[in-house]
């Protein structure tokens, strides 16, 4: 047996040796921009109508959600993240009297976007169909330079739509933030 270990090394160090030293880092793709709806649960029946900016989220009258729709996914895209891209000087609003705005539910939507038009709080209750986790919108310190908060990875689609609200039940008062082409909430894929 002894002199087959001289030979299993050198095979180990031949194919080891092939490898690159380093592995280069793959390029990820992004899309900005997702379909925003605002909906609110003091107005049930009511539509706020499609809009690009600003992501925002609130409880005031009532509860204010944010119904988002990413669309043009590419049918290959692999590895799906859904995150916020925060960069300073995008009007960011933390408007806080009680309990914890920034801290932020999101849920998938079941049907992928695919529901009765307009979007109303009724419509999309019935639909919101699986929790995927919290997220805490910048505060402090994280607002003076750019930071990408992860808040969920799921199998990629063509269509992606969640739903966002105010974790604490008790939070009286609303975040928000200007979204555009390089900054907001964004899909990566192919990372």
């Amino acid at each position: 047996m002894l002199p087959i270990m001289p030979l299993l090394m050198a095979l180990l160090t031949t194919a080891t040796s092939a490898l690159p030293s380093t592995l280069g880092k793959r390029s990820c793709s992004y899309i900005y921009q997702p379909q925003l709806y605002r909906i609110a649960s003091h107005v049930p029946e009511s539509s706020s109508g499609m809009t690009t900016t600003p992501f925002y989220v609130a409880n005031d009258i009532g509860r204010k959600d944010l119904v988002i729709s990413f669309r043009n996914i590419p049918g290959d895209a692999r590895g799906c993240q859904l995150e916020f891209d925060y960069q300073p000087n995008h009007n960011s609003v933390i408007s806080q009297q009680d309990g914890n705005v920034g801290l932020i539910n999101v849920d998938r939507v079941s049907d992928g976007g695919n529901f009765p038009y307009p979007i109303t709080w009724t419509n999309t209750e019935e639909r919101t169909a699986e929790w995927l986790g919290m997220w805490e919108f910048p505060t402090g310190n994280e607002l003076k330079a750019p930071v990408v908060k992860f808040i969920a990875s799921f199998q990629c689609s063509p269509i992606q739509t969640f739903r966002f609200s105010l974790a604490d039940p008790d939070a009286y008062g609303y975040v928000s933030d200007d979204e555009d082409l390089s900054s907001g909430l964004r899909i990566s894929y192919n990372c």
